[in-house]
């Protein structure tokens, strides 16, 4: 809550400068996103998921990293906007075929 406050504060009091920093933020937090979830995604391939999940997780740690190498290039964020909400959406659907599939287990 505090940083969120903080964080608020700095955008009312400069918002220039926000506009500037804030898709690279954006762009970094996509990132550590992407990683984490194709780590977690890669630990349940290897648990018994299936060879899906493993591409799934192999795509999103290496989406994740590009992202992480990438954040200050300008443009970055636009760019990515797409790609974060195609991925979001297949990942959506691929884990909600898979929460029937395993319903019926």
């Amino acid at each position: 809550g505090l940083i969120s406050i903080i964080a608020g504060a700095y955008i009312v009091a400069y918002p220039v400068a926000a506009a500037v920093v804030l898709p690279r933020i954006f762009v970094l937090i996509l990132g550590i996103w992407g990683l984490m979830q194709g780590i977690v995604t890669l630990i349940l391939a290897f648990r018994g998921g299936g060879w899906g999940l493993g591409i799934l997780g192999v795509i999103g740690i290496v989406f994740g990293l590009i992202l992480i190498v990438n954040y200050a290039v300008p443009g970055m964020g636009l760019a990515m906007l797409w790609v974060a909400a195609v991925w979001a959406v297949v990942s959506g659907l691929f884990a909600i075929y898979r929460a029937f599939q395993l319903r019926k287990v």
